[in-house]
């Protein structure tokens, strides 16, 4: 759809496309893969400094190897609130306080929870799919709607619609492809 001869709204079509593919992404994040990762701790909120706060913010999480992370706290006073923060999180691992640091070490994922999690994502992925062809829907119906408009017009911005939606079913099965791999992967 060339923004001059637009019959729908491009701009709110392509950011809600864009926004499925956003979100799935940050589901696929928080799918666990097995290995110990940074980035699914950082969002875990601790209560310090007389509110909550994110994990980052309160100390650096780092990655030892595969399977253990540590967290360097910079103030020892919240230690215990990291500590707690962490056993409430369910992140999989155990966790083991140092004197100035936690330790989370992650055990290697058994057959049966890489089948649990390939079926997790096999459900999100569905989901999102569902979620373009509503994106589709709307967009296909607004068309639909515009009244003055040749068949030519409408028949073009439809095919246009689906060639976008196909690409962002595209991108999302090709996400899920990359992350099924991650899981099955010993």
């Amino acid at each position: 759809l060339k923004k001059n001869n637009m019959l729908i709204d491009d701009k709110a079509f392509e950011k809600e496309l864009s926004d499925a593919i956003e979100y799935f992404q940050k589901e696929l994040a928080s799918i666990r893969s097995g290995k110990a990762n940074a980035k699914d701790l950082e969002e875990i909120m601790v209560e310090a400094y007389g509110g909550m706060n994110k994990l980052n913010t309160v100390g650096q999480v780092l990655a030892e190897d595969a399977m253990n992370l540590k967290v360097n706290v910079w103030d020892k006073g919240v230690l215990p609130a990291v500590e707690a923060a962490l056993r409430a999180a369910d992140t999989g691992g155990s966790v083991a306080v140092d004197k100035d640091s936690i330790r989370i070490k992650f055990s290697p994922m058994t057959e049966e929870d890489r089948t649990k999690r390939v079926k997790e994502l096999n459900d999100e992925t569905e989901q999102y799919r569902v979620r373009v062809r509503q994106v589709r829907q709307k967009y296909m119906k607004e068309l639909d709607s515009l009244e003055g408009v040749s068949e030519d017009e409408t028949e073009r911005n439809s095919k246009e619609i689906q060639k976008r939606v196909d690409e962002t079913i595209e991108e999302i099965e090709k996400l899920a492809e990359k992350k099924e791999s991650e899981l099955t992967k010993i």
